[in-house]
């Protein structure tokens, strides 16, 4: 996903590749705003995230569930914590290199 700045110098919005229906992947040329973690989250600067059998069945509109869409994939990966939203371990996260899954 790429980052980029608007006008306003605190608002960070990305472009991305995501499912945009039921079996349908698209990519949106359109800026995206990149959410906010709120309380108890963190923000992940995503360096590696692998391909697994779940985001297959993603693309191939195989996979139960009941999905908002859009949806960005992508269920696990590796990267640094850039942003915490607070709370009691969250802040002590900001700066380090995590794991994660969705």
């Amino acid at each position: 996903m790429e980052e980029q700045n608007t006008s306003d110098p605190n608002t960070k919005k990305q472009r991305a590749a995501l499912y945009t229906a039921k079996g349908v992947v698209g990519y949106s040329a359109d800026l995206k705003e990149i959410p906010k973690p709120a309380s108890g989250q963190v923000l992940i600067k995503i360096e590696a995230a692998p391909i697994n059998p779940s985001d297959i069945y993603m693309l191939q509109g195989n996979y139960n569930g009941e999905f908002t869409y859009p949806v960005i994939p992508g269920a696990e990966g590796s990267g640094v914590v850039i942003e915490s939203g607070g709370g009691l371990h969250a802040w002590s996260l900001k700066g380090k290199r995590v794991g994660f899954t969705r």
